[in-house]
């Protein structure tokens, strides 16, 4: 999807509707791994189209300090950061959570690249992805499950400082089964409403529909990633993503790009050129993409 692919209207509709949006799912440098930008270049970009805030996050370690550091730099614009549970942190680590709240985090992702999942999606397609080159990885991966099936003790501790704190728990790359398991056992505690699938269209922990509906159905909310139209994360036609979206329920669903990668654009380009795709074809009403990019970021952010 490039500029020249939509209509000047359909452009600058979509350039509107980023007004008071939010997209809480950008990788940002300094980095381990090469990144488009830095957490204030971040910031200055969404705040240059009108955006209201930004989830910055990395897969080894925690931003909650670095969003912090970034606190009224821009009035208009705020930053949200968290803790990703992958090795480089302990993985399954109630001690890192509760230092990232501490420290203002808003968001936690259970393990992304370290998740068992992840590790074995790459194993079958013969590549290593990020991490390959450190000594010290994450083995086999991940799992919120222990050798006799049963969800991790540490697990319930998570649920209970996320829940108690308000903020977002993301199932980050864990498994369509994992996924659902975590969505039951925070349900049962009450924690629904912040609690989120992670971008179950992409390839690399991919759920079918049946599951973001099951999922949605015990309280969550699923996370729909324009990643997911690329070729190589997901391949999908944006008539199927927004089909998805219309199954799971618009209310139900927030848009993110997970911008960050140097080769491709940031995230309001990224955010434009759905956006504008989605309006020249119909597939979507400004009313629908609102919802998404306003009301469901605010809700799961508590403003």
């Amino acid at each position: 999807m490039y500029k020249t692919d939509f209509s000047p209207q359909a452009w600058k509709d979509a350039t509107g509707l980023l007004l008071g949006a939010y997209d809480l799912h950008i990788h940002n440098g300094p980095s381990i791994f090469p990144r488009r930008a830095n957490d204030l270049e971040i910031l200055q970009e969404a705040a240059s189209v009108g955006m209201a805030g930004v989830g910055i996050k990395t897969h080894e370690g925690d931003t909650a300090p670095r969003a912090k550091m970034l606190e009224g730099v821009i009035s208009s614009c705020k930053v949200y950061g968290g803790i990703t549970l992958n090795h480089y942190v302990g993985g399954i680590n109630p001690a890192a959570v509760e230092a990232s709240l501490k420290m203002g985090g808003r968001i936690v992702w259970l393990p992304t690249l370290s998740a068992k999942q992840h590790v074995e999606h790459y194993k079958i397609k013969d590549s290593v992805f990020l991490g390959g080159s450190f000594k010290y990885n994450s083995g086999k991966g991940i799992s919120i499950f222990g050798k006799d099936g049963k969800m991790l003790p540490k697990m319930a501790d998570i649920f209970t400082l996320v829940r108690n704190s308000g903020i977002i728990l993301s199932t980050g790359h864990l498994s369509p089964i994992e996924a659902l398991a975590v969505a039951k056992a925070y349900h049962e505690i009450g924690g629904e409403g912040t609690i989120v699938y992670g971008h179950p269209d992409l390839n690399i922990n991919q759920g079918n529909i049946e599951a973001q509906k099951e999922f949605v159905s015990m309280g969550g909310i699923a996370e729909k990633c324009t990643l997911a139209l690329h070729e190589n994360w997901g391949n999908m036609s944006i008539e199927d993503f927004v089909k998805g979206i219309k199954e799971i329920g618009v209310e139900n669903c927030y848009i993110t790009t997970d911008a960050g990668d140097p080769k491709r654009p940031s995230s309001p380009e990224t955010l434009t050129r759905f956006i504008a795709l989605a309006l020249q074809k119909q597939l979507l009403t400004e009313k629908q993409i609102r919802v998404m990019l306003v009301d469901v970021p605010r809700k799961l952010l508590a403003l």
